[in-house]
């Protein structure tokens, strides 16, 4: 009975060990994910910007040469 007590608390310590390990890894996923998705935002509001003064310029390039 007691080792049957044992083997019982040795098993359930390893599942609650293992699964503390894959909390922990997915919470360090989480946060990763988040300031992954944070730079792919900021990435994307930079390239509009840009897009935007590309068209900008080659808008005034087309009436600069139609006026020319």
């Amino acid at each position: 009975n007691q080792h049957i007590k044992q083997l019982s608390s040795v098993l359930t310590e390893n599942v609650q060990q293992r699964a503390n390990l894959v909390l922990r890894n997915q919470q360090e996923l989480e946060k990763e994910a988040a300031q992954l998705s944070d730079e792919v935002n900021q990435y994307t509001q930079q390239t509009r910007k840009w897009l935007r003064s590309i068209h900008e310029f080659n808008d005034a390039a087309k009436v600069g040469s139609v006026v020319a």
